[in-house]
């Protein structure tokens, strides 16, 4: 989905004890992870040494000493944050250039929710207060969404995952704070 070229850096918001690092890495992209617990960068640092990953906040991002990239990754931590802190996020990340690309994959509510009971029940007891359903998504993001699938893991995991790439024209939000799409 992100398209990226031999060498390209990913910095991946949310990156938790750094598990993604590892592939990242393997395939030759040079990795940046952020996260707010020191303990889990401290495991991430341990486990992957060959990534660069620092103790932040996706809420501050201009205050975190960022690679020169284009290419954000946030993978199952928005379905942790309330709709104002997830537009924020995007909004924040977006401004940073105006060809900023952020892949997002979230888990997603059922709709309807009979479909996939257990796939909501386990996206809950993951502790997401905020699984919210694929259309919820696009109206959340507010964004130019340009590519936007969702699979299914089962029988691993029963929780069906939405992965999103979302774009910006110009890197800007509007007077109302809207990011234009």
């Amino acid at each position: 989905m992100l398209e990226l070229q031999p060498g390209a850096t990913i910095v991946e918001i949310g990156c938790g004890v750094g598990i993604l690092a590892g592939h990242f890495v393997k395939r030759g992209y040079r990795y940046f992870g952020i996260d707010k617990d020191a303990e889990r960068i401290a495991a991430a640092r341990a486990h992957t040494p060959h990534a660069q990953f620092e103790v932040g906040d996706a809420g501050s991002l201009s205050a975190l000493k960022l690679p020169d990239t284009l290419t954000f990754y946030i993978h199952g931590v928005l379905h942790h944050l309330d709709d104002e802190t997830c537009r924020k996020i995007v909004r924040d990340v977006l401004a940073i250039d105006a060809k900023v690309r952020l892949a997002l994959t979230e888990p997603i509510r059922p709709s309807p929710w009979i479909r996939n009971p257990l796939g909501l029940l386990f996206a809950w007891l993951d502790e997401g207060e905020f699984v919210r359903s694929e259309n919820h998504w696009r109206d959340l993001l507010d964004v130019k969404i340009s590519d936007c699938s969702t699979r299914s893991l089962w029988p691993r995991w029963p929780v069906t995952m939405m992965d999103a790439l979302v774009m910006n024209s110009n890197g800007r939000t509007s007077d109302d704070g809207r990011i234009p799409g």
